[in-house]
């Protein structure tokens, strides 16, 4: 009966110190060392790669310099224009104060501040003269057409609607919020107007996603997750029930799909025209369509490391040992992508796909130099050896089953230099819905669930592909009215407005 209560007392307060990392602590799993400092957390790693002939030197970045050689802030960026305004001095001043010839002009200093001009709202007006032949009345009035409008009969362009879903779901800003922003700039814009005008783009928006999701299905690697969403059942009661987005990835592009229920069959529906590599956690819903013999399964490292750090409360010493060893595997991985950099560089001129190639072949190079595999191989040895010290219930021998139960699925990101060490990209585009639902809270309706979610999967794909925001958004809104037909929406992807950038250059 002791050893019973002991171990239920190890088991609650194990549940206790997470619930208190939970909350007090800090979010991030990283290690520190001893002496409090992060500056030697790969030293060892990286200095074997260097040894082994990987080069991992970081590249160099531009500083200004002082006269005398000394580092100074790095410089404003230069793509913002510049309003030049000089201070002279007067004719009287410029004259010698010796011999009182003007003196010559030997140089300048430059002083840089950083301005803000508020944003303005204008008002845009399109004059459409008619003409008509006062002889022949029964020609009829002639008159330029109506481009094709956003919003029909509605008073938003697109720069306007551009704006409202970037601040709503990039910079998390509410629509209460924006309505505040919009009187402080002389005009009043209901946030139920604005509501509609979302729901009206996001409808439209529609065929664009459908491409969309074609792009990532025919990528062959792809990440997913789930995240949950409060949405209101019914506005007459204000009751709130819990959705779920399922969005999923291919490193370039995101979608977030909204179904009410956290069930397999939804994984099973989302991926039905996905063939490739599938990369989770370790989630069961997932467990049905990875049958297929046209997906490849593999899973997360960082959510074998979380397991470990979460279980370091029963066996701190090796726990530790644990998560230092898949330390090192992520060395290697930091390595490729200091590699990935000078690539880029060395790559100028090049088409996309042929830089990804490099890139890809660089890492399995590295993998192999950085001997991986034999890493991988003594570390599932390592828990093999050690999972029967523990009782069922212990929470490391639960992060050793869990690692174990899928041993081939985390070999498998060793076979394609393609393949990601864990799920995190997914996971970080999921954090600006986990940020957004601070400030919006839920959803109004089933609906409104899926607009969110179509606004998101624009938002993460932009940011992804590394583009500005803004005007891709307002590039998308200009176009969007006058396409029709798939062609017409494939050519609206984030994907498809990036390459058209890299084509232009």
């Amino acid at each position: 009966m002791l050893v019973v209560k002991d171990e239920q007392i190890r088991l609650l307060e194990h549940q206790n110190e997470l619930l208190r990392k939970q909350v007090f602590g800090e979010s991030s799993e990283r290690k520190v060392d001893d002496d409090g400092s992060q500056t030697n957390l790969f030293a060892e790693q990286v200095a074997a790669l260097t040894e082994d002939g990987i080069t991992t030197d970081p590249i160099p970045t531009e500083t200004e310099t002082d006269s005398k050689g000394n580092k100074t802030r790095n410089p404003i960026s230069s793509k913002l224009k510049r309003v030049k305004t000089t201070l002279d001095l007067s004719e009287e001043e410029k004259a010698c104060p010796i011999c009182g010839e003007p003196m010559d002009l030997i140089g300048e200093d430059r002083t840089e501040k950083l301005e803000y001009q508020r944003a303005v709202l204008f008002v845009s007006l399109l004059l459409r003269p008619k003409y008509a032949c006062k002889k022949h009345p029964e020609a009829g009035v002639a008159q330029a057409e109506l481009p094709p409008q956003l919003i029909n009969r509605g008073i938003p362009a697109a720069s306007l609607v551009a704006w409202i879903i970037y601040a709503k779901y990039f910079l998390h800003l509410p629509l209460h919020r924006l309505e505040k922003l919009f009187n402080h700039c002389g005009c009043e814009v209901k946030r139920q107007r604005m509501c509609d005008w979302e729901q009206q783009v996001a409808e439209m928006l529609g065929p664009v996603i459908e491409a969309m999701r074609r792009q990532i299905d025919s990528s062959g690697y792809v990440q997913m997750d789930e995240t949950p969403l409060k949405v209101m059942k019914d506005q007459s009661d204000g009751k709130l029930a819990t959705g779920y987005f399922w969005p999923r990835s291919d490193g370039r592009q995101v979608i977030f799909e909204y179904d009410p229920s956290r069930a397999g069959k939804n994984a099973t529906e989302f991926l039905k025209n996905f063939s490739g590599y599938l990369q989770t956690d370790g989630y069961s819903s997932y467990d049905n369509v990875a049958l297929r013999p046209d997906i490849i399964h593999l899973a997360c490292w960082a959510h074998a490391r979380r397991k470990f750090v979460e279980a370091e409360s029963q066996d701190k010493k090796f726990c530790s040992v644990i998560v230092a060893k898949i330390r090192e595997l992520y060395a290697i991985e930091r390595a490729a992508k200091i590699q990935w950099e000078q690539i880029d560089l060395d790559s100028v001129g090049e088409s996309e796909d042929a830089i990804n190639q490099k890139k890809y072949a660089a890492r399995f190079m590295m993998r192999l130099k950085g001997k991986a595999g034999d890493k991988v191989t003594a570390l599932f040895k390592l828990l093999e050896d050690n999972q029967f010290n523990y009782t069922p219930q212990d929470p490391v021998y639960k992060a050793i089953a869990y690692v174990i139960k899928r041993k081939e699925l985390f070999i498998t990101y060793l076979y394609d230099g393609r393949l990601e060490i864990d799920n995190n990209q997914i996971e970080n585009r999921i954090r600006p819905i986990t940020l957004g639902r601070k400030n919006w809270l839920f959803a109004g309706s089933q609906s409104g669930a899926k607009k969110i979610g179509i606004m998101a999967s624009f938002v993460g794909s932009a940011i992804m592909l590394g583009v500005d925001l803004y005007e891709y958004l307002l590039w998308l809104l200009e176009k969007l009215p006058a396409a029709s037909t798939l062609e017409d929406f494939k050519a609206l992807t984030p994907l498809s407005y990036r390459r058209s950038l890299h084509d232009s250059k």
